[in-house]
């Protein structure tokens, strides 16, 4: 598999990541608590709240439906023009408010005093008040301006909202209501910073348009992966061991190409033909100093085996192996042929040492016994999925 696919395929899964954080974050921050509250004066209950940014407790107060209509709640629908246009302040004015129902909201030290709108909305079996900043003006038929006015107390975080009745009109006391917080973000309406969250009401739609990029790269994967005798024929194939056939082969991957996948590969198994003819390997470290031009080199003690048996026959073999992917798909193979030269100036050595080698060689270069072999590539065969093919170096 190319890079650049490799490279879709990780992005696409960090976009499945991302939907799926984004659906995450929508639920927890759109939750809205609620508690049970008489409403009698001095009667207190608390809500958990998480914002991740600062804002506005927004409560509202749920009162059982016992009949049609409940005129002591009020009615939005009886809002009246300013009385005095000329003192118009945008505030709003009620012919029926309702009977009165006022709140204090803290956290902490931070506080703010609430009372309750005139009926706003109802269902089958309750009417619902929002509260907003309270006008003490002695005119219980004018309210603030709007919900926008209540003060910032709710911090940034976890945090512990607070409610306590300081009155309520005498109708309505003692009932029971529930009290719920609004949430920044709804399906209808959303606060500044909370915005980026709603398209997240719809995880259905957002996974669908997701999947078509995916249903693309999986068709682009599997014509990658498809074998050579179930792709498109392009005209007469060359005759298997011909020299358009190893040209073809050989077209696939330049050396720049192997050399780079190469440089990718921790430990490669160098062989060495023995004294008796058998052939010995054993792993040696990479260290990605793989030059361009089929070059390899590995620091080694000049009292092995291995030195002995490339004195004696400088002809070796390096056999590397790559990491599996991401999708499963099998590692690369190379198999290189070539010739190994010992080096032993230190010149030489400076100019392949990494930092990593300390860790065999304590002294560094000055390392008694060192020796520095050099595998000149002749011959460099390789195998990546369904393509193979080798280069002559």
């Amino acid at each position: 598999m190319p890079w650049w696919l490799k490279t879709a395929w990780c992005l696409y899964l960090g976009a499945w990541g991302a939907l799926g954080f984004g659906i995450w974050a929508n639920r927890y921050v759109s939750q809205t608590p609620s508690a049970v509250l008489e409403l009698l004066p001095g009667q207190r209950v608390s809500l958990p709240v998480y914002r991740y940014k600062a804002d506005q407790p927004r409560p509202v107060l749920y009162f059982h439906r016992t009949r049609a209509e409940r005129p002591e709640l009020g009615s939005w629908r009886t809002r009246v023009a300013t009385p005095d246009p000329a003192q118009d302040d945008g505030g709003r004015f009620f012919a029926e408010p309702g009977e009165p129902v006022v709140l204090d909201v803290s956290v902490g030290t931070r506080w703010a005093r609430l009372e309750a709108l005139p009926t706003s909305g109802h269902s089958t079996d309750h009417f619902s008040r929002d509260m907003t900043a309270l006008v003490e003006d002695g005119d219980p038929h004018r309210f603030g301006g709007s919900r926008r006015d209540i003060p910032m107390i709710l911090p940034r975080g976890h945090s512990q909202l607070d409610i306590q009745v300081v009155s309520v009109g005498a109708p309505l006391r003692g009932e029971r209501v529930t009290l719920h917080l609004d949430a920044p973000l709804g399906l209808k309406a959303y606060q500044p910073g909370y915005g980026w969250l709603w398209p997240f009401f719809f995880p259905g739609v957002l996974s669908a348009l997701l999947a078509l990029p995916g249903l693309l790269l999986a068709a682009l994967t599997w014509r990658r992966r498809q074998p050579v005798s179930a792709r498109p024929n392009h005209g007469p194939r060359p005759m298997l061991g011909s020299t358009q056939h190893r040209d073809a082969l050989m077209s696939a991957y330049t050396l720049q190409d192997l050399a780079r996948k190469m440089a990718d590969i921790d430990f490669v198994m160098l062989q060495t033909t023995t004294d008796g003819g058998e052939h010995a390997a054993r792993p040696m470290s990479n260290n990605g100093d793989v030059d361009y031009d089929g070059d390899s080199w590995f620091f080694t003690f000049e009292n092995t085996r291995m030195v002995a048996d490339i004195r004696r026959d400088p002809k070796v073999g390096l056999s590397f192996t790559g990491a599996k992917s991401l999708l499963g798909k099998p590692p690369i193979f190379v198999a290189v042929q070539g010739h190994c030269h010992l080096h032993t100036d230190k010149a030489t050595f400076a100019e392949h040492w990494v930092k990593d080698l300390e860790r065999w060689f304590e002294q560094g270069i000055d390392t008694p016994g060192i020796v520095l072999l050099h595998v000149r590539a002749s011959r460099i065969a390789w195998w990546d999925g369904e393509d193979n093919g080798e280069l002559t170096v």
